[in-house]
């Protein structure tokens, strides 16, 4: 039977809407089955989310979360005693952008907060959590910092999928717990931030000799740890 007299005989059976509409219900099938096969080709295995829980005050995180097609704003992050993705207005993926403000790296000398705003960033000998630049909220980096440092205030744009809590990479297997060994661990997962706790964050940066600008990393500003008072 030839194409044309299967048509005929399709039209004897069914009208032109009804045939319109079976194709049409035919091609969302397929498309959705296409979808989900392609999402399940580029899940190579679980990836828990960085876990958090939030609150309606926005005063004591530097973390939000924006979905990039949306002028919605999610509440605030504020620690990390439990998950509550569930609980978001709208569903979370990698259209999520986290945005981390109000965060700063102490440094030890004016000296070096200037080279990091001409040159960018270079890891330095602090590995607790693994290889990379550590940033934190005022208090913390200003520890860091000492009365005659410098604090570098940064705001850090990343997907929601590439952040991870220190406590949950730990549970993966052969995990490395610090060093040079964990940020390869973390990166080669698609990670590319680790957040220490509810004050630290760790951009993920193998080690290398000379200063380099990180992506997604804006620098606002150089600042006194006396004062408070923006330097440069």
């Amino acid at each position: 039977m030839s194409g044309v007299d299967a048509m005929e005989a399709l039209l004897e059976v069914f009208t032109v809407t009804e045939l319109i509409g079976a194709f049409a219900i035919a091609a969302v099938v397929t498309f959705v089955v296409e979808r989900v096969k392609t999402k399940k080709r580029w899940n190579v295995g679980p990836r828990p989310r960085f876990q958090a829980s939030f609150s309606s005050s926005t005063a004591s995180s530097p973390f939000k979360a924006i979905h990039q097609t949306s002028t919605v704003t999610s509440p605030f992050f504020q620690n990390t005693s439990q998950s509550v993705f569930s609980q978001f207005p709208f569903p979370l993926s990698d259209s999520y952008l986290v945005v981390l403000s109000n965060i700063y790296h102490g440094t030890r000398s004016f000296e070096n907060a200037v080279n990091i705003l001409n040159f960018g960033w270079r890891p330095g000998p602090g590995s607790q959590f693994g290889r990379g630049i550590y940033f934190g909220d005022w208090n913390t980096a200003r520890s860091y910092a000492g009365d005659k440092g410098c604090l570098v205030g940064a705001t850090i744009r990343i997907k929601e999928l590439e952040i991870i809590d220190y406590e949950a990479i730990q549970q993966f297997p052969n995990c490395p717990r610090n060093g040079e060994g964990l940020t390869a661990y973390a990166l080669s997962r698609g990670y590319r931030v680790i957040r220490a706790s509810p004050s630290i964050y760790v951009v993920l940066a193998r080690n290398h000799s000379t200063p380099r600008h990180i992506p997604g990393v804006t620098i606002k500003g150089v600042y006194s740890p006396a004062t408070g008072r923006k330097i440069i």
